[in-house]
C-alpha cells in the first residue's frame, strides 16, 4: 500500500499508512485520559495532526517552489518530509528549513490573538495568559463537550509547542538543519561535523532531564537521535570507502546528495563488519525521509547485496512509479537471482518501459525471467532486443543456467551471430 495521494495545487502530497497507524494510537491513548474511550477525542486529534503536519510541510514545499524546486510532501510514521530534487545554497536552505516551524508558529499565533480578541468564542479561555494556555494545550484532555476549546488548544500544541521543539538545534529537526545550514552560511569549515557534535551534546541533556522527569518517550527520542549524530560523526570523520563493484548508489543524470553520500559511507562500513540490518536500516530510513531515484536505487542496491528478496517485491510493488530505470534494474537482476521469476520480469520490463535509452541490461534480465518461467519464445524475444541494444556478452549466455533451455533453440546462433563475436 502506497496509502493516501493527493495534490494541493500543484505539489503532490502521499499520506502514509504508518501516519494513520501511529497517529491513531496517540488518539487513543489521549481519547482514554479523558475517562473514557471517546472515539470524537480521539478522531479530533488525528484530524488536528494531520492539518498541522501538512501545514509545516506546505511551508517547506512552497519554499522549495520559490527557490525553483518541485517539492512532494510526505506523511508518514510521526512526522513529515518535504524533499525536492537538486541541492539548494545555504542561505535557501535556511529559508526554506524555516519556513516549515515558520507558518506553524505564525497560524498558532493569529489564533491566540483571534481568541483574546474574542473573535473565536471561546469564553473560558479569554482572559488567560499566553504562558496559561500553553500549559492547558499541553496537558488538553477535555470532553467532548468542550470541543471548541480542545481545537484551539490543540491548534497550539501543534504548531506552537511543536514549532518550539522542532527548532531545537538537534539534527535531523529543523533547528539542526538550520544551523548547519547557517555555518555553511558563514563559511564555517566542517559544518557538518559541528551539528553533530552540537546534536550529540543537546540529545544528552535532553535525555537526561527527561530521564529524571519520567518522561519516557522524550528519552527515547533523545537516544535515537543521539545515536543518529554519533553515527553521522563517525561517518564525516572517517568514511568507509565505496565498494565501486557493487550496484551504483544513484542512476545516472540525478546528483547524489551529500547526506545519501555519507549515509552510504556508513551503511559500507557495517556490510563490511557484517551488520547487514543495520546497514539495511540506514538506507531505508534515508529512503523513507529524503524519497527520489538515487536514494531508491540506494536501498535496492543493499537490499539486493543482502538477498531481501522480500523486502526488494514490497519495494517494487508500493513503489513502483518512483524508484526510475536504474532501481528497477537493480531489483530485477537480484530477484532473478533469487528465483523469483514473475515479479523480475515485471521489474525488468517496468525499467525498459520507463528508460528513455532503453539499456540492454533490462532486455537480458527479461530474457533471464522469462527462461526462469520456461517461456523460452518470450527469453528469445528479449534477447534479440538486448542485441539490438548493444549485448555482447556471448560468455553469459552460454555459461548461465537460467539460459539452459534458450542454449538448446535453434535461433541462438543467430543471436549469437548479431553480438558479432561468432
Amino acid at each position: 500500500m502506497r496509502g493516501l495521494t493527493f495534490r494541493i495545487g500543484s505539489i503532490p502530497v502521499r499520506v502514509d499508512a504508518s501516519f494513520w497507524i501511529i497517529m491513531g494510537l496517540f488518539g487513543l491513548q489521549r481519547a482514554a485520559y479523558s475517562g473514557g474511550l471517546d472515539i470524537v477525542l480521539a478522531l479530533e486529534w488525528v484530524a488536528m495532526v494531520f492539518a498541522g503536519i501538512l501545514w509545516h510541510e506546505l511551508g517547506h514545499a512552497v519554499a522549495f517552489r520559490s527557490f525553483g524546486r518541485e517539492p512532494q510532501v510526505t506523511l508518514y510514521a510521526m512526522g513529515g518530509l518535504t524533499s525536492a530534487e537538486g541541492r539548494l545554497t545555504p542561505g535557501r536552505r535556511l529559508v526554506s528549513t524555516l519556513a516549515g516551524p515558520g507558518v506553524g508558529l505564525a497560524l498558532g499565533a493569529i489564533a491566540y490573538v483571534g481568541m483574546q480578541a474574542g473573535l473565536l468564542g471561546l469564553d473560558r479561555l479569554e482572559g488567560r495568559s499566553f504562558g496559561q494556555i500553553m500549559r492547558l494545550s499541553f496537558g488538553a484532555s477535555l470532553a467532548t463537550d468542550q470541543l471548541p476549546e480542545l481545537l484551539f488548544l490543540d491548534l497550539l500544541f501543534i504548531n506552537i509547542g511543536w514549532g518550539i521543539l522542532n527548532l531545537v538545534p538537534l539534527y535531523p529537526l529543523d533547528g539542526g538543519q538550520s544551523l548547519e545550514a547557517l555555518l555553511d552560511l558563514v563559511k564555517v569549515k566542517a559544518a557538518a561535523r559541528i551539528t553533530s557534535i552540537v546534536s550529540i551534546l543537546i540529545a544528552a541533556f535532553g535525555g537526561y532531564w527527561a530521564a529524571t522527569n519520567g518522561q519516557f518517550f522524550l528519552l527515547l527520542i533523545a537516544f535515537f537521535l543521539g545515536l543518529q549524530n554519533v553515527r553521522r560523526l563517525g561517518a564525516l570523520r572517517d568514511p568507509a570507502p565505496v565498494d565501486h563493484n557493487a550496484p551504483s548508489a544513484g542512476p545516472a543524470g540525478h546528483a547524489v546528495s551529500p547526506q545519501l553520500q555519507r549515509t552510504l559511507a556508513m551503511a559500507e562500513q557495517a556490510l563490511g563488519q557484517g551488520r547487514n540490518d543495520e546497514a539495511v536500516e540506514m538506507v531505508a530510513q534515508e529512503y523513507q525521509l529524503r524519497p527520489g531515484r538515487p536514494a531508491a536505487q540506494a536501498l535496492a542496491a543493499v537490499l539486493a547485496r543482502t538477498r531481501r528478496f522480500d523486502d526488494l517485491e514490497r519495494l517494487a510493488e508500493q513503489d513502483h512509479e518512483r524508484l526510475g530505470p536504474a532501481a528497477l534494474s537493480t531489483i530485477a537482476a537480484a530477484l532473478v537471482a533469487g528465483g523469483r521469476y514473475e515479479r523480475a520480469l515485471q521489474a525488468a520490463e517496468g525499467g525498459w518501459n520507463t528508460d528513455p535509452d532503453g539499456h540492454w541490461q533490462h532486455a537480458v534480465t527479461a530474457a533471464a525471467a522469462r527462461a526462469g518461467l520456461r517461456d523460452i519464445d518470450g527469453a528469445v524475444r528479449w534477447l534479440y532486443m538486448a542485441t539490438d541494444r548493444g549485448w555482447t556478452d556471448q560468455r553469459r549466455l552460454e555459461a548461465d543456467p537460467v539460459f539452459a533451455e534458450v542454449r538448446s533453440d535453434p535461433r541462438l546462433g543467430d543471436i549469437i551471430a548479431r553480438m558479432g563475436v561468432q
